[in-house]
């Protein structure tokens, strides 16, 4: 039950951040990265684990397979950032600053790269 849970949830996850991540611009490692520290469960993992057992929601056996998966993929999330910063990548790509361009009340930024992507942000403004 571990196994199926632990392999379940992960996939989900990072399929899900994943997609997320590419809506937002992000490309290549940067995806794998954030997709693997937010699979991280952690302390919350276990916290809610907690409160459901003591609820009376969830089985021992759950409660058991929800620690273990919680320590697991925090674990892996540590391990994975080490070696990412060991084989000296970065975490992120560079981004390159927004410059403010003001025309007649409007607030246009140009974002020249973000994640590897050309991207336009726009705000309007009133005074």
């Amino acid at each position: 039950m571990i196994a199926a849970f632990l392999v379940g949830s992960c996939l989900i996850k990072v399929l899900s951040v994943s997609l997320a991540g590419r809506c937002a611009g992000f490309r290549g490692l940067d995806l794998i990265n954030l997709a693997v520290t937010t699979n991280a469960r952690g302390g919350p993992g276990i916290v809610l684990a907690s409160v459901a057992f003591d609820a009376g929601i969830i089985s021992s056996s759950f409660y058991t397979t929800l620690v273990v998966v919680a320590v697991l993929t925090s674990q892996i999330a540590g391990a994975w950032l080490e070696f990412v910063l060991r084989k000296g990548w970065p975490l992120l790509a560079p981004v390159v600053c927004a410059q403010p361009v003001v025309e007649t009340g409007e607030v246009r930024r140009q974002l020249s790269t973000v994640g590897g992507s050309k991207c336009t942000f726009q705000s309007f403004c009133t005074k």
